[in-house]
């Protein structure tokens, strides 16, 4: 039965503007929350009725402001390392974050983007976006990083992205079963290397790198 993530939350009294275990458009059926997951959820909780009681607030307000975005990004950070850009200050002043993200009069969140590294689809060129009045290319070019970046980041005010990859066949279990973890489950991924680019312009991802890093990669790319 699926069930969406806000009636998950409230049944189980959770407040997160983030996920603490894997969702799904129902395109897939998402794993079980793990011990790790359920550990973060829990740490969520318990930082954000702190910090929300500290400046005056209820909890679910906190949770709903940059604030509590830091606060469960610094959750995540505790359990699985420091994975998350994010600083303690941003989790108790608004002004931290802003201070990161100078981009726009709004935060835009674009929370299903697709990566092909080359991989040309033909989605550019389908009648619906010529409908729209666009002329976009469709070759191996249009697909690359570079343009990728380019066109949401620089052609847009988009502040962060979700990567939704283009995935192969998974294998979900064994032969006996059990749940199948990593790469034991095959099946396409977002290469490596993109991974760990361009935190600086809010890709949702947990690997970070520097500036040099993600320009030596787009010029490479």
């Amino acid at each position: 039965m699926w069930i969406p993530k806000w009636q998950r939350d409230r049944k189980k009294g959770v407040d997160s503007p983030v996920p603490t275990q894997v969702v799904s458009n129902e395109e897939f059926i998402p794993r079980p929350q793990n011990p790790k997951q359920k550990q973060v959820e829990y740490l969520i909780g318990v930082m954000a009725e702190e910090k929300a009681k500290k400046l005056g607030m209820d909890r679910r307000s906190f949770m709903a402001s940059s604030m509590g975005m830091a606060t469960a990004f610094l959750a995540s950070n505790m359990v699985y390392g420091p994975y998350w850009e994010v600083a303690a200050a941003e989790t108790l002043e608004p002004a931290a974050t802003e201070e990161k993200w100078p981009k726009g009069e709004y935060f835009v969140m674009d929370v299903q983007t697709h990566f092909t590294n080359g991989f040309a689809l033909g989605f550019r060129n389908m009648e619906f976006v010529k409908n729209m009045g666009f002329k976009l290319k469709n070759d191996t070019a249009a697909y690359s990083f570079p343009n990728f970046v380019k066109e949401l980041f620089f052609d847009s005010e988009t502040s962060m992205i979700v990567i939704s990859g283009v995935p192969g066949k998974e294998t979900n279990k064994d032969a006996q079963g059990k749940v199948l973890e990593g790469t034991k489950r095959g099946g396409g991924r977002l290469p490596s290397w993109l991974m760990s680019l361009i935190p600086g312009n809010g890709t949702a991802t947990p690997n970070r790198a520097d500036q040099a890093t993600v320009s030596g990669s787009m010029m490479r790319r």
